[in-house]
């Protein structure tokens, strides 16, 4: 049967016939014909139609170089398939042969595995559990050291990270807590947390402002709406990894008491879920790691989020001179695909162009790159809060 658009066109369509489609998809994908069966495989993972062989019927499209994308494309799909279908054994066979390639470049450089060697080793581990780059994790592996050495007089906020796909960011981040608050302050510290925030089931629809900051292919003729669009490798249902597998990751790793999954839409998860409970209310937020990818989301995170960071204790000496209290150590905002989306970039701008007007600070973070995809903002405590009630 040949795959075409007709089989997609339903709004509910059973688990027999999007397999019939998949394997279809993949016979043409072997005959060449990529470019025209991957809009049509997109189209099953925008409808949450999560049939074996979808995400790797979508590697093999990428991988032929007919579509927009590469490699890491490719190998990103391959572990969506793996998640949602563990025994997928062509899948885990391509998945080796591609990691036989770009492993090198995935991993940190010699003198950071030496000079941190539990960070090493947890890349190592979670490589197949996480999009970000080695940079972006160390990032993240080097706040929550600190915020865990600081110990809980200095800062008492939980880490949150808003868009969690496989998990490996987070377990990592809860990973850090537990040995180094165990380290250095044995059985006594109140644990920290950490929280993560996502769907479990795939982004949600993209809007008007989420496209590409580069297009990868401006001289093809379809870079019109790529541009408007996005790419080809990620879009409505994509990033997806059940709730389940994550926990399971985090039970690996033994941190499943320190790593809370809020699943939902931010708008309703953050408000109604995290903001709810009584520990973000009296700790506070010390780290936020925001990977939402849209406009949308990375601007929900932030609007809602930032706010509990600010918030001070309001018997702690404040110097209205520096708009800081000093002691409290400032706390750290990493936004994800900053240079990738533009929807993300404007977000992120947006909000701070906004600062002065909900604030007392008049100056707004600066912000600095982790990478050629990533940036990061100090945020200071600066707005009075009595501890214990909103």
């Amino acid at each position: 049967m040949r795959c075409t658009s007709r089989h997609l066109h339903i709004n509910a369509i059973n688990a027999a016939s999007a397999a019939e489609v998949v394997s279809s998809c993949i016979d043409a994908v072997h005959r060449g014909r990529a470019a025209e069966v991957f809009p049509q495989l997109s189209n099953l993972k925008a409808k949450h139609v999560f049939v074996k062989g979808v995400d790797y019927a979508r590697a093999l499209c990428l991988l032929s170089g007919g579509v927009q994308g590469g490699i890491m494309e490719a190998r990103q799909c391959l572990l969506e398939e793996l998640r949602l279908h563990p025994q997928h054994q062509k899948a885990w066979l391509l998945l080796h042969e591609v990691n036989e390639l770009v492993h090198p470049l995935l991993l940190p450089p010699p003198e950071i595995r030496k000079q941190h060697p539990l960070f090493a080793l947890l890349c190592d581990s979670l490589l197949d559990s996480t999009m970000l780059s080695w940079p972006r994790l160390y990032r993240l592996y080097e706040a929550t050291e600190r915020l865990a050495r600081n110990g809980r007089e200095k800062d008492c906020g939980h880490i949150v990270e808003c868009g969690t796909a496989g998990g490996g960011s987070a377990v990592l981040m809860a990973v850090v807590l537990a040995e180094t608050e165990a380290t250095i302050w044995g059985g006594s510290a109140q644990q920290r947390r950490v929280f993560a925030l996502d769907t479990f089931a795939g982004m949600p629809p993209p809007g008007s402002e989420d496209s590409l900051a580069q297009p990868r292919v401006p001289s093809s003729a379809d870079a019109g709406d790529v541009a408007n669009s996005g790419t080809a490798s990620w879009g409505t249902g994509t990033c997806c990894s059940p709730a389940a597998h994550v926990q399971q990751l985090a039970h690996n790793f033994s941190v499943e008491d320190r790593l809370v999954l809020l699943p939902g839409l931010f708008h309703t998860s953050i408000r109604g879920q995290l903001l709810a409970r009584p520990d973000i209310q009296h700790d506070g937020i010390a780290l936020l790691h925001v990977d939402a990818d849209w406009y949308a989301s990375t601007r929900t995170a932030l609007e809602l989020l930032v706010p509990v960071m600010r918030r001070r204790d309001e018997e702690v000496p404040f110097d209205p001179s520096s708009h800081k209290c000093a002691s409290y150590p400032p706390r750290l905002v990493q936004v994800d695909d900053y240079h990738y989306w533009k929807g993300c970039r404007a977000a992120v701008d947006e909000f701070l162009a906004g600062w002065p007007s909900a604030s007392s600070s008049q100056t707004a973070p600066l912000l600095e790159d982790v990478d050629d995809n990533a940036i990061v903002f100090t945020v200071h405590r600066d707005t009075p809060f009595s501890v214990g009630r909103e």
